[in-house]
């Protein structure tokens, strides 16, 4: 995240969960029919609930004016505490280091490297999930844990192209957070996406479910050319997931669907570690 130079009408004194409490002398004498105004880099934040002084300090909502900033919030519901990030903690570097020192090729495509920083295992303290992209169907996949002394250790290398990743909104399951990604494989006549599901406990990551959300086969005689689609659904209150794939054939262009699918729809359950059929 880009860093700025900012000018603000107030200076941070101390985070709650709902609220910034802002020093402010100057408004310490402002009456109540008198609300207090409050600017960033002289464009004025609109905020509900408004900025009210309370014991001689103006409290605002912290998401809002944070954002404002340029900072990223979250908000840890376990351990009710607010996170404020004003930019990456980790260095693209970093993650080029960790990786040669660690990973199990000898040489990677760097310019394909790209990264993100979550909490994986709600411990407040950010992973590294990262990739390479080295063509079509080429890649690598890697997670890092931070540890207690701050290092950060390989606990995740899969040789997969990742079209997708989906980190900031887990689903909740056993006090699990499962987060989803989408991995692309393939080859001449063959490409398929597939969705995966993982998550962390213990300091590993454990891989709950996949399935396919689309497969082009145009490998064999035009006559058997196919298109397959799927989707998935979780239902945390019955520990279920719905799968869905339906089939149907291709024109030997490969263009256009002929006839009705064939769809097939599979249940299953979540079993304390993965979903199971």
């Amino acid at each position: 995240m880009k860093s700025k130079r900012t000018s603000v009408l107030f200076a941070l004194a101390v985070l709650l969960p709902a609220a910034v409490v802002l020093a402010a002398a100057a408004f310490a004498a402002a009456p109540a029919a008198n609300p207090v105004r409050l600017f960033v880099d002289g464009r004025e934040l609109f905020l509900s609930p408004a900025p009210e002084i309370r014991d001689g300090a103006v409290v605002a909502p912290v998401r809002p004016v944070a954002e404002a900033l340029g900072a990223d919030v979250r908000w840890d519901g376990q351990n009710r505490s607010v996170h404020v990030s004003t930019g990456p903690s980790v260095a693209r570097e970093q993650v080029i280091e960790w990786i040669a020192e660690q990973g199990r090729e000898n040489d990677y495509f760097w310019d394909g490297l790209w990264y993100e920083e979550a909490d994986l295992d709600g411990d407040a303290d950010l992973e590294v999930v990262a990739g390479i992209d080295g063509a079509v169907h080429l890649g690598q996949f890697f997670i890092f844990d931070r540890a207690q002394d701050g290092r950060y250790k390989l606990v995740k290398e899969e040789g997969w192209k990742v079209e997708r990743v989906r980190l900031d909104d887990p689903i909740e399951m056993d006090g699990k957070k499962l987060f989803q990604i989408v991995k692309r494989t393939g080859g001449t006549g063959l490409d398929i996406y597939i969705a995966h599901l993982f998550y962390m406990e213990n300091g590993n990551v454990v891989d709950a479910w996949e399935g396919i959300l689309r497969e082009i086969q145009m490998a064999s005689e035009p006559k058997n050319y196919t298109l397959k689609v799927g989707n998935y659904q979780i239902d945390p209150g019955t520990r279920s997931l719905y799968a869905w794939e339906s089939v149907y054939r291709l024109d030997e262009t490969g263009t256009r669907t002929i006839g009705d699918p064939a769809t097939v729809v599979k249940k299953y359950r979540f079993d304390g570690t993965r979903f199971v059929e």
